[in-house]
């Protein structure tokens, strides 16, 4: 029995003298599409935990953009109210289930 490798792959097939084994590339196609779809849902685990982190810590919010009359910056919660808080935490979890990136 010979032992194949093809591209650093080994496989113990017995390639005919007129085909050369395949086995080896079919393996490094496979070994490639299974580490794009650990990469893919890496991904989509880190979003999870981001979003995830957020809503535990309850923030942080957004600047708003606003001032109060003293010059100093008004709060998230000032401006939308805790409904708003909860609306923004919501649509980060909204938006992480979807895959997207949040906030």
């Amino acid at each position: 029995m010979s032992l194949c490798n093809v591209d650093g792959l080994a496989c113990n097939c017995q390639p005919d003298e007129d085909q050369p084994c395949t086995r080896g590339i079919e393996q490094r196609k496979e070994l490639a599409r299974l580490r794009a779809e650990n990469a893919t849902l890496q991904r989509r685990c880190d979003g999870l935990e981001k979003a995830l982190r957020t809503i535990i810590a309850w923030g942080p919010f957004p600047d708003t953009g606003n001032f109060h009359e003293d010059g100093t910056p008004m709060s998230y919660s000032f401006c939308y109210g805790s409904n708003g808080q909860r609306d923004y935490m919501r649509d980060i979890a909204k938006a992480a289930l979807a895959g997207e990136t949040t906030k």
